[in-house]
């Protein structure tokens, strides 16, 4: 004899089921669902509640049982009198008292009983092997504009760097220029000698050149080195060109940030999950103030608000109730 099976076959064809001297259950119809936190849609089913107060004897129990394990009426009452007094123990003890099918019964912080409905198993009859139906965001396709843009950049950099080649080479022109000016009077006057060789050593700055780090995309971290010494007086800037690569032989490695740092481990009560990091942040900044409240990427591409309570499920589930009512009353316990 399981008195829980009973009372669940009883919950699918009425609205109460009343346990004498422990409380009541009562059942009402819920349309399909569709849940925010969850990202799920939920057939029809039956939304049970439980009520303390109604303890009085109306037969159902006792008649369910006469019924179907043959018992009289004596041993019926014997049986659930039994059976409320060891629920009763259980929540006297601070333990959570689960009725599988049906739901979990425990005391809260002000030694209220709270009730939290067992989700896995639909008792309406109607919603027979209907499942959920769970919810995916959809993927932006977008890769290629990023990979797009990514490329631009590159020739971007590379035509800066060219131009500045052609600048320095300019330069560099002017100035073979004006000392081959200064020489044709050279054999005229000492002093303008003197002054063209210290023109030169002005001009000249130091013996070498270095080139070093590249960075041609930091978007996509790709990073060339160009590390050369090249004497002044050797300046070759075909081998500065042959050192830049060309837009094609760049590797677009796309950097994948990972969100889920500094996370503890532990029970939490979600109070929102979203598409877009952008509208859980704000979420975690309302409630940052009241609770230690964390963004915890979920593996189907969303992401939830959590409030970590502790490595403890019992104080999850003592804290549940006050959440529900106080932020989301769709909250529900994820374990980390």
């Amino acid at each position: 004899m399981n008195l829980v099976v009973h009372i669940l076959n009883l919950l699918k064809e009425n609205e109460h089921v009343i346990i004498p001297g422990f409380g009541g259950f009562v059942a009402r119809y819920q349309a399909a669902l569709i849940h925010p936190v969850h990202q799920v849609i939920s057939p029809p089913n039956r939304k049970l509640a439980f009520n303390p107060l109604l303890n009085h004897r109306d037969g159902l129990l006792i008649s369910r049982l006469m019924e179907h394990d043959g018992l009289n009426y004596e041993q019926s009452e014997a049986a659930i009198r039994d059976f409320a007094n060891r629920c009763r123990q259980t929540l006297d003890n601070k333990d959570i008292l689960m009725l599988p099918g049906i739901g979990k019964l425990f005391f809260d912080l002000e030694q209220n009983i709270q009730f939290v409905q067992d989700n896995t198993v639909n008792i309406l009859p109607e919603s027979y092997a209907l499942p959920q139906l769970e919810l995916s965001p959809r993927e932006k396709q977008d890769t290629h504009r990023e990979v797009l843009r990514s490329w631009q950049n590159a020739g971007r950099e590379i035509s800066g760097q060219t131009i500045k080649n052609r600048q320095k080479l300019i330069r560099f022109a002017a100035f073979i220029a004006l000392i081959s000016a200064f020489a044709t009077f050279a054999f005229f006057d000492h002093d303008i000698k003197t002054t063209t060789a210290n023109f030169f050593e002005y001009l000249k700055g130091p013996d070498t050149i270095h080139y070093n780090d590249l960075i041609l995309n930091q978007e996509s971290v790709v990073a060339y080195k160009v590390a050369e010494t090249i004497p002044f007086s050797h300046l070759d800037f075909d081998l500065i060109r042959s050192r830049i690569p060309a837009a094609s032989d760049l590797e677009i490695n796309p950097v994948i940030k990972d969100h889920s740092g500094g996370i503890p481990d532990g029970y939490f009560v979600v109070v929102g999950s979203f598409g877009k990091r952008f509208n859980a942040k704000k979420l975690q900044e309302k409630l940052s103030a009241d609770y230690a409240t964390y963004v915890i990427p979920a593996s189907n591409g969303f992401q939830r608000v959590g409030i970590y309570i502790s490595s403890d499920e019992s104080a999850a589930m003592q804290q549940l109730p006050d959440i529900r009512s106080e932020v989301n009353a769709d909250a529900w316990i994820l374990k980390r």
